[in-house]
């Protein structure tokens, strides 16, 4: 029986810098996911808002453009929403 020496590929990685490569990644998600989540919660807060400065904005126009003075007549400037 012949024994065929083989060389171990000088392209691949080891076991061991696998590891560490995975427990770097890990390390920095522990740190990375707090961050990520407040974020999340200040862009959530911020969506609504801006979803409110809309709804306001646009009863203001609406109220501009429909309003009526005592007489019938269309009145045209600022309102103010409450």
């Amino acid at each position: 029986m012949i024994k065929i020496k083989t060389k171990p590929n000088p392209y691949g990685f080891t076991l061991i810098e696998l590891i560490v490569v995975i427990a770097i990644i890990g390390i920095i998600l522990i740190l990375a996911l707090p961050q990520v989540s407040k974020l999340q919660e200040a862009n959530k807060n911020r969506k609504y808002e801006v979803y409110q400065q809309a709804v306001e904005s646009g009863a203001k126009l609406y109220v501009d453009s429909h309003a009526r003075d005592l007489f019938g007549n269309n009145n045209s400037g600022c309102v103010t929403v409450n």
